[in-house]
């Protein structure tokens, strides 16, 4: 009982985290004059969301997250964002 208790706690709090990343990244959308459309794809350390600009026009936008990668990872991910 205990396990299967733990594991329902743990999926309750990644859910919780999930819905704390997701407003998070839409703020952070909007702040910069955009509004997610749909999420399009999702890998290990990010997510491409479809985001659509105030005027209609729609892009990719790459949203990921180097807050557990090392210096270097991190150095090389705004060097491929530049």
């Amino acid at each position: 009982k205990i396990a299967l208790q733990e594991k329902s706690l743990t999926r309750i709090l990644l859910g919780a985290m999930a819905a704390i990343v997701a407003r998070s990244m839409g703020s952070i959308l909007q702040k910069h004059g955009y509004s997610e459309v749909r999420k399009i794809g999702e890998g290990s350390f990010g997510q491409a969301l479809l985001v659509q600009e105030q005027n209609g026009a729609k892009l990719v936008c790459k949203m990921i997250d180097v807050s557990q990668a090392s210096a270097k990872e991190a150095q090389d991910t705004r060097k491929e964002a530049q």
